[in-house]
């Protein structure tokens, strides 16, 4: 019987010290934590960075005008320093009453390019998708409004 106890109280200090060995402390859980995290915004630092120059260039797109029936030309053009012009083109149509937006700033937020007060769109595929205001794609008959760059 007294081996039976021996052996039962060495198998328990040998549990007790293999979990205790085997406990991070605080500190370091929290030092890796930290670590995880900065390498995190590491990574998405480098994609922006990553994504703002595959912008810079000229864009164009068509689509429908609102409530008239008509198609109008967008030309967005990125600049190194993020900032953007947007100018609007339409057949018969008073040049006064479309689009020219110059110099204005732009922002990313991991893939969304945000266009101050003249909207956002969504990087992906090489391409730039208008986005409505609840952030889903913009479309009309089950088409997307896309920007696509210009070759040059």
């Amino acid at each position: 019987m007294k081996k039976v106890f021996a052996l039962i109280a060495i198998a328990a200090a040998s549990l007790l010290l293999a979990s205790c060995n085997g406990k991070k402390n605080a500190d370091e859980e929290a030092t890796e934590g930290q670590e995880m995290v900065e390498e995190g915004q590491d990574q998405l630092a480098a994609a922006q960075e990553e994504i703002a120059a595959q912008l810079v260039g000229v864009w164009t797109a068509t689509m429908p005008v609102a409530d008239s029936g008509k198609k109008a030309t967008y030309t967005l053009t990125f600049k190194a320093d993020n900032k953007f012009d947007l100018v609007e083109a339409q057949a018969e149509t008073d040049a006064s009453k479309l689009l020219n937006v110059t110099d204005a700033d732009y922002t990313l937020d991991a893939n969304k390019v945000v266009l101050g007060e003249n909207g956002q769109l969504e990087f992906a595929d090489g391409k730039l998708y208008v986005l409505n205001e609840d952030g889903t794609r913009a479309t009309q008959d089950d088409v997307d409004y896309v920007y696509t760059k210009v070759v040059e």
